[in-house]
């Protein structure tokens, strides 16, 4: 298991800093979070730091899937942040960029030319990635992982992880033989941050501290 902070696009202030420059703006009806633009740019540049720190050299490229449905959409906000990064840095121009595929909700069977849960072909060159939102059992990775197997012969799958509920899905993880479970977010340590910025009432970080002590997994 691998827990990292990298100072690239920081902690969770970088959370309240979309809330605040931008994310507050939205209408009433629409504040939800992935609604807003900037904290997909910064939460793909986070994801892409994390997946480059944590890609071994026998790696080749790094390719993410997203469980369907939020993760679909964090894989893809990572490889755009890696393309970014490329482009307006020639220093980084040797990096290896970042790909991403789409694992289905369903397999299709009625129509359409591919049956497999994960779209293209397998690649060799490429490592993939399961890419979710949180993690609280570990059920949809696992889940997800044997989707991926199904289409794939992958070997050694790392999962990347926006936040961690901290009720024991990680550790399962582990226990399930994922080798790289890279998280970048834990959930007390965001609780902590919003309270202590005043975003949030006092106490309500220790509530969600007892929330996830009532909730282990057994």
């Amino acid at each position: 298991m691998v827990y990292i902070k990298v100072s690239a696009f920081g902690g969770p202030w970088a959370i309240l800093s979309v809330y605040r420059r931008g994310f507050a703006e939205l209408p009433a009806r629409n504040k939800q979070l992935f609604l807003a633009p900037l904290l997909f740019w910064l939460i793909g540049h986070k994801l892409a730091a994390l997946v480059r720190a944590n890609t071994k050299e026998e790696d080749g490229q790094p390719c993410l899937i997203g469980i369907p449905t939020a993760g679909t959409t964090l894989a893809q906000a990572a490889s755009m942040a890696s393309y970014q990064r490329r482009v307006k840095s020639p220093q980084n121009a040797e990096e290896p960029l970042i790909s991403f595929r789409v694992m289905r909700e369903a397999l299709k069977t009625a129509h359409g030319t591919h049956s497999q849960w994960v779209d293209g072909d397998y690649d060799v060159r490429q490592t993939y990635w399961l890419v979710d939102n949180a993690v609280t059992s570990g059920q949809s990775i696992i889940q997800g992982r044997k989707r991926l197997h199904e289409s794939y012969p992958a070997k050694d799958t790392p999962c990347l992880i926006l936040v961690d509920r901290q009720q024991g899905g990680v550790e399962r993880l582990q226990k399930e033989g994922f080798s790289r479970v890279v998280v970048a977010y834990k959930l007390l340590e965001l609780a902590e941050t919003f309270e202590g910025l005043g975003y949030w009432p006092k106490g309500s970080a220790k509530k969600v501290e007892e929330e996830i002590q009532a909730h282990q997994l057994a």
